[in-house]
C-alpha cells in the first residue's frame, strides 16, 4: 500500500478544525432592515446582503468590495464567487406582493423549506434519544428548519379558509420576518442568477 493514500487519515486537528470550518463562496445570506414608522414595522425597508468570507484577508476585501464591470448587466456582485457580497442593498417592495401562497416567490421558499428544513428542527426542535434535531444532515446548506415551520403555519391558515392574500398578515411577527428574509435572501440569488 502507498502510505500517502493514508494521510488523509492522519492529518492534524488543526487540519481538521479548517475543513469543518470552510466557507464555501456560493452563499446568499439577507438581513432584513426594519424601521417602525414604515407599515407599522411588519415588512422591511431593505435587505442587505450580509455575507462575508474572513478564511483570508482577500476573501474579506472580495466580499467586500464592488469589482468594476458592465453596470446594465452585472452590478459587481457574485454570491458564487464571493465577490461584493457584503452590504449590498436591495428592494424588498417587489416582494411584498409576493409573499404568498400560490406565487412563484411562495413555491421556491417551500422548495427550499423542504429542502434544508428539518420537520422536528424549528425551535424548540423535537428531543429524542440517538437523533439530533435539526438533523445535520438535512440542513447542511442551511437550517431553514424555522421557515418550514412558519410555511406550515400558512398552508393550515389556507386550509382553514383563511385568503392566500391575507395569510401573511395572520402569522405572527416572527414568522413574517422569517418569510421576508428569506424571500430576500431568495430574492438576492435570483437577481445574481439573472445577471451572470
Amino acid at each position: 500500500d502507498d502510505p500517502t493514500k493514508l494521510q488523509a487519515i492522519f492529518i492534524s486537528n488543526e487540519a481538521r478544525q479548517r475543513l469543518t470550518l470552510r466557507d464555501n463562496p456560493a452563499a446568499v445570506q439577507a438581513t432584513a432592515v426594519y424601521h417602525y414608522s414604515h407599515r407599522d414595522g411588519r415588512f422591511p425597508i431593505a435587505c442587505l446582503a450580509t455575507v462575508a468570507h474572513p478564511g483570508t484577508p482577500w476573501s474579506l476585501q472580495r466580499a467586500s468590495t464592488f469589482p468594476t464591470g458592465d453596470q446594465r448587466t452585472q452590478l459587481g456582485i457574485n454570491f458564487f464567487t464571493g465577490e461584493g457580497t457584503n452590504v449590498w442593498e436591495y428592494d424588498p417592495e417587489p416582494m411584498r406582493e409576493q409573499l404568498r401562497p400560490g406565487t412563484p416567490l411562495w413555491t421556491a421558499l417551500t422548495n427550499l423549506a423542504n429542502f434544508a428544513g428539518d420537520p422536528d428542527g424549528a425551535y424548540p426542535p423535537r428531543q429524542e434519544a440517538g437523533r439530533i434535531h435539526p438533523d445535520p444532515f438535512i440542513t447542511a446548506f442551511g437550517n431553514f428548519s424555522e421557515l418550514r415551520r412558519a410555511i406550515g403555519q400558512a398552508i393550515d391558515l389556507v386550509n382553514r379558509g383563511t385568503p392566500a392574500d391575507q395569510v401573511t398578515d395572520q402569522l405572527s411577527l416572527a414568522d413574517q420576518t422569517t418569510l421576508q428574509t428569506a424571500g430576500c435572501m431568495l430574492g438576492m440569488l435570483a437577481d445574481n442568477i439573472l445577471r451572470i
